[in-house]
């Protein structure tokens, strides 16, 4: 028989004291000697069970907390950094793809004019290196600008927009909610973006000021081209668990656009 039942108690009670208290004998809810163990009930408190109780105090569990919205100020920042070398490895791969295309453009090109005996066009051309510099500026973008504005933008979005309804109502509101997307932040970050990596490139902050001039008017267009369908799926079909997978795959596609449009400046 149970040391709870000699004690004219439920068996249930041994939860009171939690399972850690029954398989320490050395916590204070088990007396031991050489020969015999025995078990003392735990303090008497005032409440309206018919047996005393003791709480135990336990932390929020993970799914808790994702539920609930409670999250430390530790949880935050370990988000924010993955979210920060996730954005930096993908610019970065972004860019790394483009010049590689580029490179091997230029290696097949030069290869038809020898066939072709006409090597004129490559005598006043520089050959196309791989340059690190540009892959590292764009990754630190990524890291230091891109990130840090998607992990404040996107749950205060969803806050603004919230996504009700369904069928064409829902689809509406997927739809207001990208073009809210779009017109607040696209420009921003596109203007960060050409500063960014004009600015890196020589320290000339006028020049950095014409790129912007120069840039938004042909990058925008083709952000609205990739986002705008990219996001209406993202907020309407993909899982709420694979939408940074999902952003991540076409990140890769945008940084080759990027890269192609630092490349020809």
């Amino acid at each position: 028989m149970l040391p709870s039942i000699q004690h004219g108690l439920p068996q249930s009670s041994l939860h009171t004291v939690g399972l850690s208290a029954f398989m320490h004998p050395s916590s204070p809810g088990i007396i031991t000697s050489p020969t015999k163990t025995s078990f003392c009930p735990a303090p008497m408190t005032h409440s309206k069970s018919r047996f005393p109780t003791q709480i135990v105090h336990k932390p929020f569990s993970p799914r808790l907390r994702q539920r609930t919205g409670l999250r430390s100020a530790t949880a935050q920042v370990e988000i924010l950094a993955a979210k920060m070398v996730t954005s930096m490895t993908l610019l970065a791969i972004g860019d790394a793809v483009s010049q590689i295309k580029d490179i091997v453009n230029d290696k097949q090109e030069e290869k038809a004019a020898m066939e072709n005996k006409d090597p004129v066009h490559f005598e006043n051309k520089e050959p196309v290196h791989f340059d690190w510099q540009r892959t590292t500026r764009q990754g630190l973008f990524g890291a230091c600008i891109a990130a840090p504005i998607c992990h404040v933008w996107f749950p205060f979005l969803e806050t603004m927009v919230p996504l009700s309804g369904q069928g064409i109502q829902f689809m509406g509101c997927v739809a207001e909610r990208v073009v809210v997307d779009q017109i607040v932040t696209g420009p921003f970050n596109l203007m960060s973006f050409v500063a960014w990596m004009s600015f890196w490139e020589d320290f000339d902050v006028k020049k950095a000021g014409k790129k912007i001039k120069q840039e938004l008017p042909v990058l925008f267009p083709k952000s609205i081209k990739l986002w705008v369908p990219v996001h209406m799926l993202t907020f309407s079909v993909v899982p709420d668990d694979l939408r940074v997978l999902w952003i991540g795959v076409v990140s890769i596609i945008w940084g080759v656009i990027l890269s192609a449009s630092a490349r020809d400046d």
